[in-house]
């Protein structure tokens, strides 16, 4: 099974793309999604820093809190915008 997170928000300051406890406590962990793939739509994650203000510093750090968070792609990004954040990010294994 996959999953496509969406744009909306669970609360105003909680996007979807950078909830840790709806993609991984709930999703992989609750639900069993274990070997399932979570992925983002078009400009998602690049809008952690954009619309959703406030929320991450860049592109760099939105693609750090959504893969932390548990999203398995970022789409629309270029590898290389991933990686420049994902490289020193803490309990991230790598880009998908």
């Amino acid at each position: 099974m996959d999953v496509l997170s969406l744009f909306l928000a669970t609360r105003p300051s909680q996007p979807c793309h950078g909830n840790k406890k709806m993609l991984t406590d709930t999703l992989r962990n609750r639900f069993g999604l274990h070997n399932g793939y979570i992925g983002s739509d078009n400009t998602n994650v690049e809008g952690l820093s954009g619309y959703f203000r406030g929320f991450a510093s860049n592109d760099s750090d939105a693609a750090v809190i959504a893969m932390e968070a548990g999203v398995d792609q970022v789409s629309s990004m270029s590898a290389r915008e991933c990686m420049s954040g994902v490289s020193g990010a803490s309990g991230v294994s790598g880009v998908v």
